[in-house]
């Protein structure tokens, strides 16, 4: 059963970030049940896989804000580099740990505040901005013919 789900409130508009949101909830729920069934094994691949997710899909948001000039670019890749900070401690202490309850507690707590405020908050806002940009572009695409 999966810990978290994507809701469509946590939808952008921008179909590939839409499916690499649900594809890094899956991971997360994976990681969840791997850690709570104290499997070490597959919980290392997990973080494994994804920590080289988020890489693509960080790429991904990163180069959509670029080509529309999203004038949040820089407060949001912050927070993205603030992941890969948080990320990079947690799969430290995964690794001189294992998976503890305290360390799913607190894989708990740190998804769920990077899912409901960076993704549904954050990537909700950036993904109206370059969706009504992406829009312009056609609309005007249309004018000029």
């Amino acid at each position: 059963m999966a810990v978290w789900e994507w809701t469509r409130d946590m939808m952008v508009g921008i179909d590939d970030i839409d499916f690499q949101h649900q594809e890094l909830i899956d991971i997360i729920s994976m990681l969840h049940e791997t850690t709570e069934g104290l499997q070490f094994d597959s919980a290392h691949r997990t973080l494994i896989y994804l920590e080289s997710y988020v890489v693509v899909h960080f790429g991904t948001e990163e180069l959509y804000m670029k080509q529309f000039e999203y004038p949040n670019t820089e407060a949001h890749v912050t927070e993205h580099r603030k992941f890969k900070e948080d990320f990079d401690n947690i799969r430290l202490d995964f690794a001189r740990r294992g998976a503890s309850p305290m360390f799913v507690e607190h894989i708990k707590s740190w998804s769920a505040h990077w899912l409901f405020d960076h993704v549904a908050k954050h990537d909700v806002e950036m993904g109206s901005y370059i969706k009504a940009k992406m829009d312009e572009v056609g609309r005007r695409g249309r004018d000029n013919r």
